[in-house]
C-alpha cells in the first residue's frame, strides 16, 4: 500500500525536499524506504549548525528562489556540516538544483519532475533532518 505524505521545500531539502517541491505548495511522494540513521558525536561534527541550515532548507521559500545561487548556497553550506553518511544525497541535490533547476523555468522547479534519484534524496534528507533535529513533521 502506498503512503502519501506531504513534503515541504527543502531541499527544498533538503528539499532539502524539501526544498524540493516548489515554493508554497508540496508534491505527493510514497513513504521512503531509507531508514534513519543514528547519529553521534563523531558522525556529525557540528549538529546545531546542521540543524540550523537543514531546518530552513525544510522551509517554503517563493518560486523564483528555486534554483537560485543563493538557494544552492544553502545545500553548499549544509554539505559543509553534514555528517558522511548524507554528503553524496546533499551533494545530488546540490547538483540537480545548480545544473538542471532554472529560476526562469517554473517546469524544471516541479518536483514531479525531478529524476527519481532526486525525489528520493530530497525525501531521505527531509526524513534526516526531522529525526536528527527533532523537527515536528
Amino acid at each position: 500500500m502506498m503512503q502519501t505524505r506531504t513534503v515541504p521545500v527543502v531541499v527544498s531539502v533538503v528539499g532539502l525536499a524539501a526544498m524540493l517541491a516548489g515554493c508554497t505548495g508540496s508534491p505527493d511522494a510514497g513513504a521512503s524506504s531509507n531508514a534513519t540513521s543514528p547519529i553521534t558525536a563523531s558522525s556529525a561534527p557540528n549538529l546545531d549548525e546542521f540543524c540550523e541550515l537543514g531546518l530552513e532548507l525544510l522551509e517554503p521559500v517563493p518560486r523564483p528562489f528555486i534554483g537560485t545561487d543563493d538557494h544552492v548556497a544553502r545545500f553548499t553550506a549544509l554539505l559543509e556540516v553534514a555528517s558522511e553518511d548524507l554528503v553524496d544525497t546533499i551533494a545530488l541535490l546540490e547538483a540537480h538544483y545548480d545544473t538542471s533547476v532554472d529560476p526562469d523555468d517554473p517546469d524544471s522547479q516541479n518536483f514531479d519532475s525531478f529524476p527519481a534519484p532526486v525525489q528520493d534524496g530530497a525525501l531521505y534528507l527531509t526524513d534526516e533532518i526531522n529525526a536528527r533535529c527533532d523537527a515536528p513533521e
